[in-house]
Order: C-alpha cells, then sequence, then structure tokens
C-alpha cells in the first residue's frame, strides 16, 4: 500500500470526514433540474468542478474614447488535500483574467491573478462566497450587492496593483442589472464535460 492510500485510510479510521463529504452534508450540488435558489446560487458550489462568474462592458469616457473590458474569475476543485483539515490544503485554485480594449487606439492590456483557496470563506488573501457573489483574489474582487429590488456588483481590477509596467491599468467599476437574469443551458444547468457533474 502506498504512503497516500495508508494515510487516507488513516483518516477514515478515524472517522474523519473527507471535503467531498463536508462539502455534500451543507451544500446542494449543481445537478440538472434542481430549482436554482438565489442569492445563493450566485456563490460558489465547492462541489462543482469548475465555475465561473463575469462581467463584459463597454465604456465611454466624458470625450467619447471608447473601451470594452472583461474580467472573469475561475474557481477549480483540485482533487487534492480533500482528507486534509487545514486551511492551507489547496482544495480549489482560485483564478481571474481581466482585460482592456481602447477601441480607438486598437490597444488591448490585460493581467490575470492565480491562487490555491482551501475553501475557508474567512481567507484574507482569496476566497469565494457560498452564500452570494462575493470574490477576492489579491487585490481583486467583484461583489453582488441587492440594491432597490435588484442586482449591484462591484468589482476592482487590473494589472497597475502588480506594479507590472507601462502599461498598468486599473478600474473600479459599479455595475446595476438593467435586465432580469437569464439562465444559461437547461434552467440555469450548463453541462461542460461528458459527466453531469
Amino acid at each position: 500500500m502506498r504512503r497516500r492510500d495508508s494515510l487516507a485510510a488513516a483518516l477514515l479510521a478515524l472517522g474523519l470526514p473527507s471535503a467531498a463529504a463536508r462539502g455534500a452534508e451543507g451544500e446542494d450540488p449543481v445537478r440538472r433540474g434542481r430549482p436554482l435558489r438565489f442569492p445563493r446560487d450566485h456563490g460558489a458550489h465547492l462541489g462543482a468542478a469548475i465555475e465561473w462568474w463575469y462581467i463584459t462592458g463597454d465604456l465611454r469616457e466624458p470625450g467619447g474614447r471608447r473601451h470594452g473590458f472583461q474580467i472573469t474569475f475561475f474557481r477549480s476543485r483540485t482533487g487534492l488535500a480533500e482528507g486534509l483539515d487545514s486551511r492551507f490544503a489547496a482544495r480549489h485554485l482560485l483564478f481571474a483574467h481581466a482585460a482592456l480594449t481602447d477601441l480607438d487606439a486598437r490597444t488591448h492590456l490585460h493581467a490575470q491573478r492565480i491562487a490555491r483557496w482551501s475553501g475557508d470563506e474567512a481567507s484574507r488573501l482569496a476566497r469565494a462566497s457560498l452564500r452570494d457573489t462575493d470574490l477576492l483574489l489579491g487585490g481583486w474582487t467583484l461583489q453582488r450587492l441587492d440594491v432597490d429590488g435588484g442586482s449591484l456588483y462591484r468589482t476592482r481590477f487590473g494589472s497597475a496593483q502588480a506594479g507590472s509596467g507601462p502599461q498598468d491599468f486599473e478600474l473600479q467599476l459599479a455595475l446595476r442589472a438593467t435586465q432580469p437574469l437569464l439562465l444559461q443551458g437547461d434552467a440555469g444547468f450548463s453541462r461542460k464535460g461528458p459527466d453531469e457533474t
């Protein structure tokens, strides 16, 4: 028996639940036909292999200059350290990509971030809320707030926080949803691989 197998067997013998079992206890799994519940389903689903949150849009400066922007946060379950009860266990990767295009100058800037995450919502460097859209990765953020019966999204991102050079950029945006939710796939379930999970 390999050391890893014997460690897993020892943890099971002690009655310690795996991360998969802990996640299944308090979380609705993502599956076809399950009615969506908001704001909960705006948040992370730790049992899902991958999920993402994104905002795209166009901006106009007061002088008329046009820009396009995109920010996407991803969460990917690693399948590692699931039997370890530690805030340092890298059960998930959080990563994000941001871009800003100046349509008039025909320039495109982009930046990215990545961090491991244990699944602890109280983490100070990288986290995703299970209750609603609320993500943090380094200095980048994306948060949804209920305001006047609708959604207000706040985000901050860019390369300036990294001091990456002469093409630094940073955006802080407050965006109000102007249309109702548009559910993708089958009533909000959008399979991305051969398995339903």
